[in-house]
């Protein structure tokens, strides 16, 4: 049980990081054009390759790992709700890290219904991700 828990907690990680990823991307666009020189709308289509790799990366990882650490077992599911805490950490910690110094960085207020719409499906996805995990064959 001890092992389930821990290895369900990395896995939430995990998931934490991959919404982390995806979610500061599209706040930061415009410090990665301070900072590179890009165009904008360069940035934008190398931000939109990096956001949909990352997905198509994710969704065919995360049901490996579920399935090779968990088992199929029903704590995997503790995964919908405990990738938040680790999500918010991240966040806080980068937003305290990494201040906004320049008055062209303002956050996107678009971009943040766009955040809040990942948030509230974000755990249908973990969901997902976990039952196709629990229909992969073992190769006995």
């Amino acid at each position: 049980m001890k092992d389930s828990l821990l290895k369900t907690n990395l896995l939430s990680l995990l998931y934490g990081i991959a919404l982390f990823a995806a979610t500061v991307l599209p706040l930061n666009i415009g410090r990665i054009e301070h900072l590179t020189g890009l165009p904008l709308d360069q940035i934008t289509k190398i931000s939109i390759i990096v956001y949909l790799t990352g997905l198509v990366f994710c969704s065919l990882l995360f049901p490996i790992l579920t399935k090779a650490w968990l088992g199929g077992k029903k704590i995997a599911f503790l995964s919908c709700v405990l990738w938040f805490p680790y999500w918010l950490l991240f966040t806080l910690t980068f937003s305290f890290t990494f201040p906004n110094h320049h008055p062209g960085d303002e956050d996107n207020y678009g971009a943040a219904f766009f955040i809040i719409g990942m948030l509230l499906m974000y755990p249908f996805y973990i969901l997902l991700m976990t039952g196709i995990s629990t229909m992969i064959k073992d190769k006995r």
